[in-house]
């Protein structure tokens, strides 16, 4: 495995580390998912912007397309609304379970276009993600809420919705400046979360809470998180982001005082010795087109005079 893809799965990690932490301060928070959303795209839009700046003169990728920036940003707030609704109408393990199955539905796609084999490795991995995301699940059952039916639809919607959502990152990534757009994607983001201030504002300091939160830890994990993305099979970083839901239990635990179940821990055991495992048989060997794409020579700008051959200099 090469030194870059080392690098890319410390870097999700860490992503997967704050993203747990903000999970952790939104199970605390009476916010309400839309609002908390909103507050945390303000709170990361400006730190990501000013990366973006410094990204745009350190690469000479291409930028993003503005229909890039919105697809992104449609389908984080379309996956995130979907699992919320999940959760708010459906049973809470099952839902929580679903939506944590991103590696899962890329698994199912390589084993349907067979660009991967069926082999012992797939099965001992398959097998290590479906038990780690059912340990987790079951660790916070809860109810079994008020439509199970469509509360599991809509969980099975939302994590399609991610999985696109990652994949996306991950394909651009290699031929895309994408940490240039990520603030961009934010900042779409928290304009088409405006209307969610009908629904009410909350306290002020829970609104300063999450704007910290968006500039302290939201910030700082997408600028890991899509780092990573493009220097990773799916699989394996389907995996590694799973340990976001073992981050938030431990952190919910330690600051607040959540009861800590063994599952979590189990869960958390589990998901590293499948990362292991993909990362042995998959990652250091790498398709072409999952190898970070060379960098690209930036294209004239409207005013440069082109190049003709013929005419250089001896």
């Amino acid at each position: 495995m090469g030194a870059f893809q080392w690098r890319a799965v410390l870097a999700l990690v860490v992503a997967s580390a704050l993203f747990g932490a903000v999970d952790a301060i939104a199970s605390d928070l009476d916010v309400g998912p839309l609002r908390f959303s909103f507050l945390i795209a303000a709170g990361a839009t400006l730190p990501l912007l000013a990366f973006g700046n410094l990204a745009e003169r350190a690469s000479s990728l291409p930028h993003m397309s503005k229909r890039e920036i919105l697809a992104l940003a449609v389908l984080n707030i379309t996956q995130a609304s979907l699992f919320v609704g999940a959760l708010l109408v459906g049973p809470v393990g099952p839902v929580t379970a679903i939506h944590l199955g991103v590696p899962i539905v890329y698994l199912l796609a390589q084993l349907a276009t067979r660009s991967r084999r069926f082999d012992g490795a797939t099965i001992a991995v398959l097998i290590l993600i479906v038990g780690g995301i059912a340990l987790a699940a079951q660790s916070d059952p809860g109810d079994r809420g008020s439509q199970p039916l469509l509360g599991v639809l809509l969980a099975v919607c939302s994590v399609v919705a991610f999985a696109a959502y990652l994949w996306l990152i991950s394909t651009w990534g290699r031929e895309r400046n994408i940490l240039e757009g990520a603030g961009l994607v934010q900042l779409t983001s928290f304009v088409l979360l405006i209307p969610s201030l009908l629904i009410g504002l909350p306290s002020l300091v829970d609104i300063w809470i999450v704007l910290a939160a968006g500039v302290i830890l939201v910030a700082p994990a997408i600028i890991a998180q899509w780092y990573a993305l493009p220097r990773l099979a799916p699989v394996v970083f389907g995996v590694v982001i799973l340990g976001e839901a073992v981050f938030a239990a431990g952190f919910a635990a330690f600051f607040f005082a959540e009861p800590l179940s063994p599952l979590i821990i189990l869960a958390g055991i589990i998901i590293v010795i499948a990362t292991a495992i993909e990362i042995s048989k998959r990652g250091s060997a790498l398709p072409d087109d999952l190898r970070p794409a060379p960098r690209l020579k930036p294209e004239p700008r409207s005013g440069a005079t082109p190049h003709e051959p013929g005419n250089d200099e001896p």
